[in-house]
């Protein structure tokens, strides 16, 4: 085999039979691998952040892949500040935060997007429309009417901001749908003409897209059919948008990260540049949580796009729960031919449920899962969880022996018989008792780690995968999991 190695062609840095990681400094995981993406899982504290992220994501960044990383936690822009210095891509790190100067503005962004593509607002309108559908789900609302009836009001909206050729952002949508007639009689009003930022666009957009299609059916939404709703009616479809998604925007610290002109977008990650959204949710609440899923979204949207995809990413997200959307099943079907790797943590599979209710919701949240090929469950009290992990690897044949007495009359005899039967190849139970790392466990973490479609050298789907929480670099005796890729040498 030695003799084979060394006539054998060198693998090109973004190969796909790479090894980025060695679990156990034995079992390979490669950028192939990679791209048919990651779930974690793990209770709090169960070791999955400081193991499993960190060595997946030290693995990527010394491999060259750009990528996005959404945060939850205040320390999580600090973690991968400190991540990216050990690996040699300080330089590469773009923390998209209040007070740094940086601006996305999606909205002009998917709007120029779609008039290249002769989508019009359809992508912009979308990502509003998840918004919304995830508002009204955290609000405990499951009348799809007045959603279907906010992204059709959205969609009108951005026709407008289209057509007048705007600098479209939220709080411009807000202004709008508020400045909009509230009867037939007042779009001839003289005095509501001169106040209202509607009519301003309208008229901007009469100059600009007279006789288009879309412009017109906008026209007649906001002239026609929106004055003449019921004004309960009305009231509610804006504010299921408004009071639920577009304040949000509005505030002095968040407006100016989507309300200006671009300065950084999904294109940078292509570039090998590494996008912290760094508003995490627990400090920025539902506005941290809308910024990381617009920038998810784009991402996704962007890597389909794209026609050069020498260069590997990928999707990073702690806490995943929070930024999960209907998209992300569809999306996971064509990552791997994208070249895109797509990491998420969370501490079990009730958390995505949480978030999306139903039976259509669980149908999409298990798609999701079982499209994301890579499985490491750490210490998890979760039955469900511990359940769906053990049924996704599923279950092999074994013979257990059975022993049988007779107690007839003479000598009573024994007799051993072997029974086939269908065994888990990993109990589900296994993983409450996984070591969760610390001073109590000596700093090891152990966790269960399976890829579909792979038999391990132990002739099994699945094996117990040991971390060293100090240390993630090869040593010639331990066998913990460390990053393949040589560590890069720090400059001087």
């Amino acid at each position: 085999m030695k003799l084979l190695q060394l006539f054998r062609k060198p693998l090109a840095p973004w190969d796909d039979q790479r090894a980025l990681i060695k679990w156990n400094n034995n079992e390979p995981w490669t950028i192939g691998d990679s791209f048919e993406g990651v779930q974690v899982f793990g209770d709090t504290g169960s070791g999955k952040s400081s193991t499993s992220a960190k060595v997946i994501a030290a693995s990527m960044l010394r491999a060259g892949y750009g990528g996005l990383v959404l945060t939850v936690k205040a320390e999580d822009g600090e973690d991968w500040r400190t991540w990216l210095e050990e690996n040699g891509r300080a330089q590469d790190g773009i923390f998209f935060d209040y007070g740094s100067g940086l601006c996305f503005n999606f909205l002009d962004y998917e709007l120029r997007r779609g008039q290249e593509l002769g989508l019009g607002s359809h992508d912009a309108a979308k990502i509003l429309s998840e918004l919304i559908s995830l508002a009204q789900r955290g609000a405990g609302k499951t009348d799809d009417f007045w959603t279907h009836a906010a992204n059709e009001m959205v969609a009108h909206v951005l026709e407008l901001l289209r057509a007048a050729d705007e600098i479209p952002s939220l709080k411009l949508a807000k202004e709008i749908i508020e400045s909009a007639p509230l009867s037939p009689d007042q779009t001839r009003d003289g005095q509501w003409q001169a106040q209202s930022r509607c009519w301003a666009v309208i008229q901007k957009g009469r100059t600009n897209a007279a006789g288009a299609t879309d412009f017109a059916q906008a026209e007649n939404y906001w002239l026609r059919q929106f004055p003449a709703m019921a004004e309960k009616t009305r009231s509610s479809i804006v504010a299921t948008f408004t009071a639920s998604v577009a304040r949000h925007f509005c505030s002095s610290a968040v407006h100016p990260l989507f309300g200006g002109q671009t300065n950084v977008s999904p294109e940078d990650i292509f570039d090998g540049k590494i996008i912290i959204v760094n508003l995490p949710v627990k400090t920025y609440g539902e506005a941290g949580r809308f910024a990381g899923i617009i920038w998810k979204y784009c991402v996704q949207l962007a890597v389909e796009r794209r026609r050069d995809k020498q260069r590997p990413v990928f999707i990073f997200a702690d806490e995943c729960h929070n930024f999960l959307t209907d998209y992300d099943q569809l999306f996971q079907t064509s990552a791997r031919s994208n070249k895109c790797s797509v990491v998420y943590l969370t501490q079990n599979i009730q958390n995505y449920y949480t978030l999306s209710p139903g039976a259509a919701g669980r149908s999409r949240v298990l798609s999701m899962c079982n499209c994301l090929k890579t499985r490491i469950l750490h210490q998890c009290s979760d039955p469900e969880t511990r359940n769906w992990f053990a049924e996704a690897i599923g279950k092999h044949s074994v013979t257990k022996p059975s022993e049988t007495r007779n107690y007839g009359t003479g000598k009573p005899n024994c007799s051993i018989n072997e029974t086939p039967t269908f065994d888990f190849w990993v109990h589900p139970d296994l993983a409450t008792s996984l070591k969760t790392g610390g001073i109590a466990n000596n700093y090891q973490v152990t966790a269960i780690v399976t890829k579909a479609g792979k038999m391990f050298r132990n002739g099994s789907p699945a094996i117990r995968a040991r971390f060293d929480q100090r240390k993630f670099e090869p040593r010639y005796w331990p066998n913990y999991t460390v990053v393949a890729i040589p560590k890069p040498k720090p400059t001087e």
